[in-house]
This record gives structure tokens, C-alpha cells and sequence, in this order.
């Protein structure tokens, strides 16, 4: 993602115990790591276990969907980051989000999936729309 700020775009990395990093990524290219503004923008905590799937919305590049264990899906809005939205109430039974993946014509459809089920959201009415179990 690139914004004013960050014109050489934002580098975003999911990681353990429910780590969300943003990077300035012309600074992290250029080795720019000092105590006046370096390359790491933001570290969030809000997932409560390793975070494993990262999407940007293809039409609003400001909003991240991330999916963690325990069925965990945040929306990230990147302008504002302190406060997250969840899409529904989490999926039962509670499992690890393995990908999620924004539709790239409706703009508010989001699917996640877990190691048996898929569930598309339809995020204007925070609510699930289908689920497929095998």
C-alpha cells in the first residue's frame, strides 16, 4: 500500500502471539533505522494467537483484513489502526483463519477459510452470507 506519507508504499507482516507490524518501506530498504522516525510505523497486538492471513482490499487500500487462531478476523483501517473491526461473531468451532481474500468485484465481500470450512462475509451487514463445510 502507498499513501502521502509513504510514498514508496507500507509493507505489513502478521506474526506471533497476535502481531500486526507496518513498515515504511523505502526506509526499510534504505537501512533507515534511527530514534527520529524508523521504519517500523506500528506494531499492533490485538489477535490472540500467531496471525496467518493478510489481505488488502483491492479497492480501498487503506483497509487490511487479518485472520488469526480462535477464528480471529480483524478490518484494519491503516488511516486509523487503533480500533479494528470484527466481522460478525467469531465462526464456531473456533479454528486457525488460513487465508482470507477480498472479492476483487464486490468490494465489501470478504472470504476466509479454516482447515475444514470456507465462510464469505458480507461486511455492509457484518454478517456471514454462505459457509461450505466438507
Amino acid at each position: 500500500m502507498s499513501s502521502g506519507e509513504n510514498p514508496g508504499g507500507v509493507i505489513v507482516g502478521g506474526a506471533d502471539q497476535g502481531h500486526i507490524l507496518l513498515f515504511d518501506a523505502d526506509k526499510l530498504l534504505q537501512g533507515k533505522n534511527d530514534e527520529t522516525g524508523g521504519y517500523l510505523l506500528a506494531d499492533s497486538k490485538k489477535h490472540s494467537g500467531a496471525v496467518k492471513a493478510l489481505d488488502f482490499n483491492p479497492f480501498q487500500l487503506n483497509l487490511l483484513a487479518s485472520g488469526a487462531a480462535q477464528s480471529e478476523i480483524y478490518i484494519w483501517d491503516l488511516n486509523s489502526p487503533a480500533a479494528p473491526m470484527t466481522p460478525g461473531t467469531l465462526s464456531q468451532p473456533p479454528d486457525d483463519v488460513t487465508c482470507l481474500a477480498w472479492n476483487r468485484q464486490v468490494q465489501h465481500i470478504l472470504a476466509s477459510t479454516f482447515a475444514t470450512r470456507c465462510v464469505v462475509w458480507d461486511l455492509r451487514k457484518n454478517e456471514p452470507i454462505i459457509k461450505v463445510r466438507y
